[in-house]
């Protein structure tokens, strides 16, 4: 390797910068070159050998406009033409015209391998400037991976978050049957209409729910009479039967874990957990006591695990009798059938309870459940991918305007490149190639960053990530594609800057 070959050109002589340029110039296999004063800089042996070259150019069909004071370097031409005081004196007349063959590496086209020279060049010359500001490329880089991570974490939290709906869907598994109640007098008609269900096939067991609303509830750690102002909780009641116990935790016995051997009495309650540490209540037992609507009631049990339906965590749950004299209820009938069984008795179910109008009688299943968060999902997607695209516009845009900013400051370096022989397509593809390379290393940060984001916000809330492999292709893919347009604009500037006009300014 040449002592010279891996020199900065400020650290370069004027004779080793002119014989570079002069190189460069060559290798774009030019059909004419236009040399001012080639050896100016140059000692009489380069002199002679640059004189050379040129001659050996010229027998091969290249056009050599070559303007000198040196009378040994003119005297090599076939035609001069002298000039004094910006007036032709002298002229020798049109040179010797012979059929000039052209050499094989002159007339034919680049060759693949020499494009692909080329193109190496390009991406190390860009990757140069981009290492010789780094600045603005770190800030670059860093838009374009904030607006990946953004569409990366995005897309995997909308994901994680729709699988949470799904595991909640399945824990309530397929075998879910839920029969919506009017409102009625007694409590005995819905033990009537349960005992009804029970004894069609494929139903496996029935219980009785009804809902209360935190407003309606009142619910407080202390009584009325104690604390006259205090507010109520946003806690909701749940009226529960013993059946409805037991398909809601089905690995707990309720009589051995709660002991409850049958209903629950009117003037106890199961707290869930989350409702217990807003009532600061630690534990179950006598003395814990919570208050509903003005009534006591002994807590028997805390629920950590809600089996089936996570809401109980924040509910109280209380006898149905109980609940349905609160006041203003929703009623309900919670199954669980066999395998395959909830569509067909959701048909039968209200000619069981109603023959008489079973229009009447709303009827829903868990498949009923999926159909909805399949449309949750989609407008979810929709969301997250119209955020993803603003953020990427942002990072794209601001990415555009830094490098066309860049571009008036490197308007010499361009000029200089197009002088000593770059071509347009070259000066634009150097551009290109920045910002494919900044938006590519954008996107590679922004999908790490992404997946990070999506793993540590999942674990925060207790889900189980949903982290795509795919999600973080796109973004890199992105990524590289919006670094490229942003770039486009710059890049067209760049090839049409004019290398005399830019010299003289």
């Amino acid at each position: 390797m040449l002592p010279q070959a891996n020199a900065r050109a400020g650290n370069l002589s004027g004779g080793e910068r002119q014989r570079l340029a002069i190189g460069r110039a060559l290798t774009s296999q030019p059909r004419i070159i236009l040399a001012d004063e080639p050896t100016g800089n140059l000692d009489s042996d380069n002199s002679q050998s640059l004189v050379r070259r040129l001659k050996e150019l010229n027998d091969t069909g290249v056009t050599i406009v070559l303007v000198t004071h040196d009378e040994d370097v003119a005297s090599a031409a076939d035609r001069r033409i002298r000039l004094t005081d910006g007036r032709i004196v002298g002229d020798t007349g049109s040179p010797v015209l012979r059929p000039h063959g052209r050499d094989s590496s002159m007339a034919q086209p680049a060759g693949k391998g020499q494009r692909i020279r080329r193109l190496t060049g390009i991406v190390q010359d860009s990757l140069t400037s981009i290492s010789t500001r780094p600045t603005r490329s770190l800030l670059l880089v860093a838009a374009f991976a904030l607006g990946v991570a953004g569409m990366v974490s995005a897309v995997g939290l909308g994901e994680t978050a729709s699988q949470q709906v799904s595991d909640r869907l399945a824990q309530a598994s397929l075998d879910q049957v839920d029969v919506a109640l009017p409102s009625i007098d007694t409590i005995n008609t819905y033990d009537v209409w349960k005992e009804q269900i029970g004894m069609l096939d494929g139903v496996l067991g029935v219980g009785i729910r009804i809902d209360v609303s935190a407003l309606d509830a009142q619910v407080a750690p202390l009584s009325r009479a104690q604390v006259p102002d205090q507010s109520a909780y946003s806690i909701a009641v749940v009226g529960a039967d013993r059946d409805l116990l037991d398909l809601t935790f089905p690995d707990n016995d309720a009589s051995a874990k709660w002991g409850i051997p049958g209903d629950l009495a009117d003037d106890v309650a199961l707290l869930g957990e989350e409702a217990a540490n807003k009532l600061g209540i630690k534990s179950a037992g006598p003395g814990s006591r919570v208050w509903v609507r003005g009534s006591p009631l002994e807590v028997v049990g805390l629920i950590a695990d809600p089996g089936r339906d996570a809401l109980l965590l924040n509910a109280v749950i209380v006898s149905p009798q109980f609940a349905a004299a609160i006041g203003p209820a929703s009623a309900s009938l919670i199954m669980r059938t066999e395998p395959g069984m909830p569509a067909p008795l959701a048909e039968s179910i209200p000619l069981a309870i109603n023959p008489a109008s079973p229009g009447d009688v709303q009827v829903s299943t868990v498949a009923d459940l999926r159909i909805l968060r399949l449309g949750v999902q989609d407008d979810l997607s929709v969301l997250v991918g119209g955020i993803s695209g603003i953020l990427l516009l942002v990072a794209g845009l601001s990415a555009g305007t830094s490098m066309y900013l860049s571009l008036q400051s490197r308007v010499g370096e361009i000029a200089l490149r197009r002088a000593v022989g770059a071509r347009r397509s070259e000066t634009a593809l150097l551009f290109l190639a920045e910002g494919a390379l900044l938006g590519l290393a954008g996107g590679l940060a922004g999908a790490a960053l992404g997946l990070v984001a999506v793993m540590t916000t999942s674990i925060a809330l207790g889900w189980n990530p949903t982290a795509s492999a795919t999600s973080a292709i796109i973004g890199i893919v992105c990524g590289l594609a919006v670094g490229s347009i942003s770039s486009l604009f710059p890049a067209l500037r760049a090839a049409s800057v004019s290398p005399a006009q830019a010299i003289r300014g």
